[in-house]
């Protein structure tokens, strides 16, 4: 159900031009991840947890989405390889621990809506520091497009 919510998101995603920076677009579509997962937590029945996952898996494809083109954007050409392959370690590992931490929560008494707001409050806290408009991924990206605009003349 997650993947099909996804191929849709991708899709529509895919026909629209943002306005927003990346970073901006990046921060936004986390948000979106994060409160998705904390939809799961209250899911009464299988059924609206299928129609809760169709939905929250809109957002995970615009996210990965933004998130290789910000790679693509911001890493050096000669360094595109390193970095798409750092992208997918840090993400694997992350989901890795974070597998392995939802687990334990779960095995605890009424574990099951904690875990799910355990991932969305980390994926929230990650589009906060996405968010920060002097951090370091808006100064990379600002820093990516004069560099382009100067390539460009």
């Amino acid at each position: 159900m997650w993947g099909i919510g996804s191929a849709i998101g991708g899709i529509w995603f895919g026909t629209r031009r943002p306005a927003m920076t990346l970073s901006r677009q990046f921060a936004w579509l986390l948000a979106a991840v994060s409160a998705s997962f904390l939809v799961l937590a209250f899911m009464p029945s299988p059924l609206w947890l299928g129609a809760a996952l169709v939905l929250g898996g809109a957002t995970i494809a615009p996210a990965l989405t933004v998130e290789n083109s910000l790679v693509g954007r911001l890493a050096p050409a000669g360094m595109l390889n390193e970095a798409y392959t750092w992208m997918v370690t840090v993400s694997v590992s992350g989901s890795a621990a974070g597998g392995a931490l939802a687990g334990v929560i779960v095995d605890q008494p009424g574990g099951l809506p904690w875990a799910f707001a355990f991932a969305a409050v980390v994926l929230l806290l990650a589009a906060a520091v996405a968010a920060v408009p002097e951090g370091s991924m808006a100064r990379a990206d600002r820093h990516a497009g004069e560099r382009l605009a100067t390539d460009l003349v």
